[in-house]
């Protein structure tokens, strides 16, 4: 059925007409007299095809106003007229007619004009796509995409297309799109609209639901996805539609979803390795800061200048650090000036500064620079242009520098606070290369360690201290420990935080993935993913209580768990170190052997039993992750007088001198394997710095028997 606009200004014949058209099935949208009504009436109704007659009353004629109609609404039109002369044709061949009917006709010449009329138009419709290069642009898209007209008729097909419906272009073409491109609901096979048909209804971009299936040509189903949209003239008119359309099969869009994810777990497993890391290097720059810190305090009774303090403090933190340089500047209040006291030259460095100390600064020179400090704040990396002169020399584009504030008041705990006046007095300088950025945290560890040194220093040496006082002073020096360890804390926890945030990211991606493991040949990957998930964030726990214990006996000292002796039911105990090592044999599938004495007599530690516990408990983790799987470690304990050993053997693994010597080093793997499972490398480094801690020691060794690594503590 097609849309016909009839313009005949003998209305019997243009009833005769209409009769007619409807006889052979067409639709008459209007009937008019004139070409300005032919026009209005075609821009109202968009008729498929104009049957115009060429003499019209009035001053625009059929020619003219058939002419107008096609170049402005690409409408067809078919000419009707009495007279066939040669002007008459020659000026109605020039408008690109679509045919041409002489009066009076038969029906049989009606219809078949008007169906070479239609042919042609869309015919023409396709080759316009040619001719601005789309087609070959479509045929390339790896998507099927289907292209009609405004009744649903097929103009275009791309070779994708035709693959997945089953239907050849010569074939399609001229048909419905719901004869070529039929869709239903997987569950009950009930139709659904067709896509292109509804986004011209809706005159909007749809897309079929989920679940739907296409019908191919072959009888076949398979699972699609598609997005349709309509086609506009630019006055708004809706003259087509195009539907984009591809394969939706399930496990084609599982194994794709399996890979990215897959590649995402990677990922996050990487930024968290690399993150440990970094993280690590900060930690162990604060350890570095406690035992600074605890060198400073044992110097404060001996040293009898603040320089001669400060000396030995910038040097042990230079050391500890690995830095490059470092400064310690006080201020003279008396003439708004501050000299370079103390400093700390690393001469193993390729290029390293010539001795500073006595240089003078003015401050009033420099405001920018030093407001941050009198504001008891840091300076990370300070802009060149404000940084004073002396330092100028002293900085590098590949190095850190960190400037930090000597401040004269003591924490709000401190005794007596009103009698030390609340102002900055110096700053530290450090400079650093080829470590990972500092951060205000660390900065803020720096500046504590030394105001407190300062700090003490003033509060031990004024005039005719009496009991009373010392008792003041250490109470105090305890207060500044507690304050330390709760500032490293701090950093420990937030950074314990951080980790914990992107565990729980992963943790998202195995709920996500679930669904996806109840097609088989995903499940061993879902049980991977949940296992390194789980190793995770064991791992990232344990360093976590390893740093809290090591940084809580590093700031309070051995003596302060010395408080009161710890009780050990030795039996219970080594029954419980026994299932904690049985169980990671078992998740690093080794087998275990164990040698444990029956002595039920308890025992007393020096130190809870918990730390001797995380300690034994660690060292055996290390050798299952470094050892090849179905090998034998074996787990032994003896007690010597008044010592307690712990043995744990990887049984018939050799290492090379050079894996020993750096056994006890961070992120250092063994060197036959670089690919070694685990995540950190890290626990054997804190128990290396914990061990000495408690008054034991802990060795390594290795032979061609197996890989030793000996524990041997103190017990009461």
């Amino acid at each position: 059925m097609t849309d016909i606009l009839i313009v005949e200004d003998e209305s019997i014949v243009a009833w005769d007409i209409k009769e007619t058209l409807e006889k052979l099935g067409h639709q008459v949208v209007d009937l008019v007299a004139s070409g300005a009504e032919a026009i209005r009436a075609a821009t109202n109704s968009h008729p498929e095809l104009v049957l115009m007659d060429i003499r019209l009353a009035g001053d625009m004629d059929g020619i003219t106003a058939g002419a107008e109609i096609y170049d402005r609404l690409n409408i067809p039109v078919v000419y009707l007229t009495a007279h066939a002369d040669e002007h008459t044709l020659e000026r109605a061949t020039q408008t690109n007619p679509f045919g041409y009917i002489i009066k009076p006709f038969q029906w049989q010449t009606l219809q078949s004009t008007i169906k070479v009329a239609i042919q042609r138009h869309r015919t023409e419709l396709a080759t316009s796509l040619n001719r601005v290069g789309l087609t070959r642009i479509l045929n390339s898209i790896g998507n099927g995409i289907i292209i009609t007209d405004r009744q649903g008729v097929v103009t275009f097909i791309n070779p994708m297309g035709q693959d997945l419906i089953g239907w050849r272009a010569t074939e399609a073409l001229g048909k419905q799109i719901g004869e070529i491109f039929r869709l239903h609901w997987e569950s009950d096979g009930i139709a659904i609209e067709n896509p292109a048909m509804r986004a011209m209804r809706l005159q909007q971009v749809v897309k079929s639901p989920d679940r739907c299936w296409l019908a191919t040509k072959y009888g076949s189903d398979i699972p699609l996805a598609d997005t349709a949209t309509p086609i506009y003239q630019p006055d708004g008119r809706v003259i087509g539609s195009i539907v984009i359309f591809h394969n939706n099969s399930d496990r084609l869009n599982a194994e794709m979803d399996l890979i990215e994810r897959n590649q995402d777990l990677e990922d996050f497993q990487l930024k968290l390795i690399c993150q440990l890391q970094l993280e690590t290097t900060k930690y162990q720059q604060a350890i570095a800061c406690v035992e600074v810190l605890n060198t400073v305090f044992d110097r404060v009774s001996t040293a009898t200048t603040e320089t001669e303090l400060l000396q030995g403090a910038i040097q042990q933190l230079g050391m500890a650090l690995d830095a490059d340089y470092c400064w310690c500047t006080l201020h003279q209040s008396q003439d708004s000036t501050a000299i370079i006291v103390s400093e700390y030259i690393n001469t193993e460095h390729q290029s390293y500064p010539t001795s500073n100390v006595g240089q003078k600064i003015d401050l009033l020179l420099y405001p920018q620079f030093y407001d941050r400090l009198f504001d008891r704040k840091s300076w990370i990396d300070p802009p060149v242009e404000i940084v004073p002169k002396p330092y100028l020399d002293l900085l590098d584009p590949i190095a850190q520098t960190i400037v930090c504030p000597m401040l004269a008041a003591p924490p709000r705990s401190a005794i007596r606070r009103d009698r030390i006046d609340d102002w900055a007095i110096g700053e530290v300088g450090i400079v650093i290369t080829g470590k990972p950025l500092w951060t205000s945290y660390q900065a803020r560890l720096i500046s504590k360690i030394f105001s407190y040194a300062i700090q003490f220093f003033r509060q031990t040496h004024r005039e005719s201290l009496d009991r009373k006082s010392i008792s003041q002073s250490l109470t105090w020096l305890d207060s500044i420990k507690d304050e330390f360890r709760m500032s490293l804390l701090d950093v420990n926890r937030a950074m314990y935080l951080s980790a914990e945030v992107l565990i729980e990211q992963i943790r998202s991606f195995e709920l996500k993935t679930a669904n996806l493991a109840q097609i088989e040949q995903n499940q061993l990957w879902h049980q991977k993913l949940t296992v390194n998930l789980q190793s995770i964030e064991a791992e990232w726990q344990r360093q976590f209580h390893l740093i809290d214990t090591l940084i809580d006996i590093q700031t309070n000292g051995i003596t302060y768990h010395l408080r009161s002796l710890s009780d050990l039911e030795f039996d219970r105990w080594t029954a419980t170190i026994a299932k904690r090592c049985a169980a990671l044999a078992q998740r690093y599938r080794h087998e275990m052997s164990e040698r444990i004495p029956n002595d039920r007599l308890p025992l007393k530690l020096i130190y809870p039993a918990r730390i001797l516990e995380l300690i034994v408990v660690e060292m055996f983790e290390n050798a299952c992750k470094y050892t090849p799987q179905d090998r034998l470690i074996s787990l032994a304990i003896d007690i010597r007088a008044n010592r307690l050993q712990v043995r744990i053997v990887s049984v018939g693994i050799e290492l090379s001198t050079r894996d020993i010597e750096l056994i006890f080093s961070p992120f250092a793997r063994d060197s036959r394997d670089a690919a070694a499972s685990g995540i950190t490398g890290l626990g054997l480094p804190l128990i290396g710095k914990l061990v000495p801690l408690l008054g034991g020691e802990i060795q390594a060794s290795s032979d061609r028997d197996g890989t030793s690594l000996i524990l041997t503590v103190p017990i009461a």
